[in-house]
């Protein structure tokens, strides 16, 4: 390993007129990935073909060491996570898998959480390609680990048992030890196996989500994905520890499943079936935890785009365009912007492109001289099936929608063939194609992925084959409305990273629940806190500006009333020190706290539909995510523009299911 490698991006190098390749598959290409993911980055893959770890700059703790994030795996064994103070010293932190276990070790001698299952075969097991969160809370006389929602070991630490917390600096691993790091105690992890899979929502000491940009030092990991092969699949260990432990060989379903929990896959594109979900009930509200699977999708339904972020579908195979081509596609979608279709030779000075621009089809081909842009005459963003057939010959195109020919034009300059790789793309793009300067241009700076459905493309009247990676996308149902759907396993929107109440804050939006009680929405400081929450069916909206809970509360005469398959409208105002609450235009009776304590100082995020840290919150009175849908987020009387970047976890966008 180098000492002072450098971390970031780099590209266009050349030695004297010759350019370097800096690809990952390069000769003696080591610990790079294509692509240079810019922004906030919460989430990495440690993937089975190249495992790696990652260093997280040291920490200067006082008095308690406080971690908590999310993971992903169906390793049976694994380190998860390591802390030092030195290298083989005897103050260390390590959490690892045994036999799906969590195991949790703090220096010099304790131990916490399961080791073994001692032949109860209701313990619950943690790799299980599923979302899992754990937090961890070192003190010098206590010792804490909590996981999910279902476990939670604590131990007290006395007289000369506890632990030297105090002014220590720490270095932070995830994933795995560097090959030098074997000078650490014997007894300080039950295994050094790297860890297989995906984490995420990194918290040290309660503060902002880790930035894994910011990370030391970083090797074997891919950001801002989850790799989802390497997740799935069940991997046989060869783990040469002393305890000797067999390796799992259990095996899931080969699928292919993305951050959001969208399932997927490889093989025909259009014979997708909806999974055999059970549509289990809360109480009685109408519609079941998890949305029922729609009994009417077949393989002509086609595919949804755009329920998770960046999806798109990618394809591997050889096609010839160079002086004639032929396409056909189905389309339907209410977006007025999304890209369906591109192709490009490496380049992309050679490229054929159809996308949705400010409600029009456009169909854009260049062949190497100049790009020639065809528009339909009508909008296509009605919600109908529309078919799209998109030609060339040599350089002059034509565009027809739904058998009638829109136009035609001719590309500029003297070429007229064009030369394409092997790699397209159907409903979006990746998101390392997005920053290229001349995709953009060709796309005409249409940079959102498709947002709707999709039927089977056609090329020159033939399907076009098998996808080579599914990102996201689902088969197509009649049964979704617009909105977000917050699905059972936890996700949130993260509306701001740092967000002020002040003096005064409003938020309204329109609500569906599939349960009676969730976090709704929270921005918390130091000690004062904005927190929106249904408990067993009753709407409380609770404001503390430091001088105790200010509060509002709405409930109706049946605790199952927001529940009942309709959408509801919630309004929540903070006025200084008075806060009100009212749902479907129904006032609850205001609160009022201490006059002259006006401003809420909170400089924590705002969080929607649910939290990473939900367990650490003040005024929480539910364990519930928010299941359900949320759509029409407007914040001080300005509608939330979401992105892709705010949402985290089990989230669908664009579309909400009604059944």
């Amino acid at each position: 390993m180098c000492i002072f490698c450098p971390i970031g991006c780099i590209e266009e190098v050349f030695f004297g007129p010759d350019r370097i390749d800096l690809s990952a598959s390069s000769p003696g290409a080591y610990g790079v990935q294509p692509g240079c993911t810019e922004g906030s980055v919460n989430l990495v893959t440690f993937p089975a073909a190249n495992p790696g770890y990652m260093q997280l700059s040291s920490l200067d703790l006082d008095d308690r060491i406080e971690i908590s994030f999310m993971f992903r795996t169906s390793q049976s064994r694994a380190l998860l996570m390591y802390m030092h103070d030195t290298p083989g010293s005897m103050y260390y932190v390590s959490l690892a898998l045994m036999n799906g276990l969590l195991t949790l070790n703090v220096s010099p001698s304790h131990s916490l959480g399961l080791e073994k299952d001692n032949g109860d075969k209701n313990t619950v097991t943690y790799n299980d390609a599923q979302w899992h969160s754990v937090s961890v809370l070192i003190m010098s006389d206590q010792i804490s680990l909590h996981i999910d929602d279902n476990a939670n070991f604590k131990v007290t630490v006395q007289g000369s048992e506890q632990i030297p917390l105090l002014n220590q600096r720490y270095h932070l691993f995830f994933g795995g030890l560097p090959s030098d790091q074997n000078t650490i105690p014997s007894d300080a992890t039950p295994t050094k196996s790297p860890f297989i899979g995906c984490i995420r929502d990194v918290l040290v000491e309660d503060k902002n989500i880790i930035d894994f940009n910011s990370a030391i030092y970083h090797t074997g990991v891919e950001m801002n994905t989850c790799t989802v092969d390497d997740v799935i699949e069940r991997i046989e260990e060869d783990d040469d520890d002393e305890d000797g432990d067999k390796p799992d060989t259990n095996q899931v379903e080969d699928n292919e499943i993305d951050v959001t929990g969208s399932t997927t896959t490889e093989g025909s594109v259009w014979d997708i079936s909806p999974p055999d979900t059970p549509s289990t009930t809360y109480g009685q509200c109408k519609l079941p935890i998890v949305p029922s699977p729609d009994p009417e999708v077949t393989g002509r339904s086609g595919l949804r785009f755009g329920n998770s972020p960046g999806s798109f579908l990618e394809f591997t195979k050889r096609i010839r365009l160079r002086k004639r081509s032929n396409f056909g596609i189905e389309f339907k979608t209410l977006e007025r912007n999304g890209v369906i279709f591109y192709i490009a030779d490496e380049k992309n000075s050679d490229f054929i492109a159809l996308f949705v621009k400010n409600g029009k089809l456009v169909y854009g081909f260049n062949c190497g001289s100049g790009p020639a842009y065809i528009e339909s005459n009508q909008n296509v963003d009605d919600d109908q099936w529309h078919f799209a057939e998109f030609s060339r010959q040599t350089n002059v195109g034509k565009l027809y929608v739904d058998g009638i020919l829109q136009s035609e034009s001719m590309a500029v300059g003297p070429a007229k063939n064009i030369e394409v790789s092997e790699v397209f793309h159907l409903g979006g793009l990746p998101e390392d194609y997005l920053d290229n300067p001349v995709i953009r241009r060709n796309l005409r700076n249409v940079l959102n992925g498709f947002v709707g459905c999709l039927k089977e493309m056609l090329q020159r009247g033939n399907p076009i084959g098998k996808w080579s990676k599914n990102r996201g996308v689902v088969p197509c149902s009649d049964k979704v409305e617009p909105g977000y759907f917050f699905g059972p396993d936890g996700g949130f929107i993260l509306a701001s990273r740092r967000y002020r109440v002040g003096l005064d804050f409003g938020i309204t939006m329109q609500i569906k629940p599939r349960n009676i009680s969730g976090l709704v929405l929270a921005i918390q400081g130091r000690k004062d806190y904005l927190i929106l929450q249904m408990v067993d069916g009753t709407m409380t909206f609770q404001v503390d500006n430091g001088r105790g809970p200010i509060t509002a509360i709405f409930k109706p005469e049946d605790p199952f009333q927001f529940c009942d398959g309709n959408w509801h409208e919630v309004h929540a105002v903070k006025a200084k020190n008075v806060v009100t609450l009212s749902v479907d235009n129904i006032f609850a009776q205001p609160g009022i706290g201490v006059p002259g304590v006006s401003s809420t100082d909170t400089n924590h995020g705002l969080f929607i539909g649910g939290h990473p840290r939900a367990d650490r919150l003040t005024g929480l009175q539910t364990s519930n995510g928010y299941v359900g849908c949320i759509k029409n987020i407007a914040i001080e009387n300005e509608p939330l523009d979401v992105t892709a970047r705010m949402l985290k976890g089990d989230i669908q966008s664009n579309v909400c299911p009604t059944i």
